[in-house]
């Protein structure tokens, strides 16, 4: 009877604990947001085990090697796969003296990235995959490209190689203002220049046709440019756009860009880090036109005109040779509304740098201009930046840096000044 009794408790409480298992684990009980982001997650770690499987499907008569080298790696000793993983965090303590605001004393997230990478079948065949778990909530967010995230697909792209010649597919930055190309990681300063952020046309699907020569380099582009577009403006940064074009009439984004190298290419790395002894010297320039898009002339995230087109330009010169380097861009808009009257809209910023210490303690100082909208009155807005950099490894993986900016709008007769720090570490 005792040992019946001892049978019955024990499936009375397997029961009881399968029960709570499954009340904890109900997606119902889940906030949205977690639900959502642990879709994404799953996603994630799916494309992630598919690719890291690949290799083991396609080429079991051969022997894979692991190891680290700028990221930990597996690879096929006949190197028709290669995957490689890599993560970095942007660790930032920002404090903001604002003008019309309550100060701001804030440690934030400001990138957390996790990609990985290689390529498949061949070395012509890549790919590529990066996502961001930053997640900054402060009310002014300057400088802070990504807020409110707690999991983004930010690019997901699969490239072939032919020659000189590349077709790129998928998610990934629209190549249309040089700053924004660079990768955050390689930056000089802690945040782009506000004419940078203000023109760039954020992530897109779509598709890259691209080639290169000694001397010059050319991008040819087709996007979805299905969200709403904003006008230029540093209280609302440009993110990702990553939207299905549902109807023919959104129209699309078509771009090219072209690249000379008088004096060998500056590469998408900024100041320099490699000491370079003969000196570097790049010249570009990038068009796009956006047809048939939702505009935001407000940036109250509410439609106010349809059917707008936009012809957007930017050229860029980099310089670089013995540890100084010297970049700019310049950005013009114009905007092409139906209802309302046309307006234009230009920016640029330039930014010089110099390592005392090759290779390792760098200052450098910039200058950016903002020109919202040529009919409107008083709307320019003005950054004055200086940065000094320690590289703890000689380039941009392992660094930290001391930023202060001074942000004057005219529109709201303010003047911010913000002091950052920054820590980067790359694995």
């Amino acid at each position: 009877m005792q040992k019946s009794n001892r049978k019955k408790n024990y499936r009375v409480s397997t029961l009881l604990r399968a029960e709570q298992w499954n009340k904890i684990h109900d997606k119902r009980n889940l906030p949205r947001c977690f639900n959502r982001s642990l879709h994404k997650l799953v996603f994630f770690i799916t494309a992630v085990g598919i690719l890291f499987s690949s290799p083991l499907c396609f080429a079991q008569n051969t022997t894979a090697s692991t190891g680290y080298r700028d990221g930990f790696y597996l690879k096929t000793d006949d190197d028709k796969f290669l995957l490689k993983f890599g993560s970095r965090l942007n660790a930032l303590y920002s404090y903001g003296v604002l003008d019309q605001e309550d100060d701001i004393s804030s440690f934030d997230l400001k990138h957390g990235k996790v990609y990985f990478g290689g390529h498949a079948f061949s070395k012509s065949i890549q790919f590529y995959v990066q996502s961001s778990f930053a997640q900054n909530s402060r009310s002014n967010a300057f400088g802070l490209m990504s807020e409110n995230n707690v999991f983004t697909l930010e690019d997901y792209y699969v490239r072939g190689n032919y020659g000189d010649i590349s077709l790129q597919m998928g998610q990934f930055k629209v190549p249309f203002s040089k700053q924004y190309m660079i990768y955050t990681g390689n930056l000089q300063f802690v945040t782009r220049s506000i004419a940078s952020n203000a023109f760039q046309f954020g992530r897109d699907r779509g598709v890259t046709l691209a080639g290169k020569k000694p001397w010059l380099s050319y991008m040819l582009g087709l996007y979805n440019g299905a969200s709403q577009m904003t006008v230029p403006s540093i209280t609302q940064l440009t993110n990702s756009i990553n939207m299905s074009n549902d109807t023919i009439d959104t129209g699309m984004t078509y771009l090219a860009r072209l690249s000379l190298f008088p004096r060998r290419p500056a590469g998408f790395s900024e100041g320099d880090t490699a000491f370079n002894e003969a000196s570097r010297l790049e010249l570009g320039i990038s068009l796009a036109l956006d047809q048939g898009r939702d505009y935001d002339t407000n940036n109250d995230t509410l439609t106010d005109d349809t059917g707008v087109n936009t012809f957007s330009l930017s050229s860029d010169f980099t310089f670089l040779h013995r540890g100084f380097s010297l970049q700019g861009e310049f950005y013009y808009r114009n905007h092409h509304f139906e209802s309302l009257p046309n307006a234009s809209s230009y920016g640029f910023y330039g930014q010089a740098g110099y390592f005392i210490v090759p290779r390792s303690l760098e200052i450098a100082g910039r200058y950016s201009w903002l020109e919202p909208n040529t009919d409107t009155f008083n709307d320019r807005a003005s950054e004055i930046s200086g940065v000094v950099s320690y590289l703890m490894s000689k380039n941009h993986k392992h660094k930290m840096q001391w930023q202060y900016s001074r942000i004057h709008q005219d529109v709201f007769d303010k003047t911010d000044h913000w002091f950052h720090w920054m820590l980067q570490l790359t694995i």
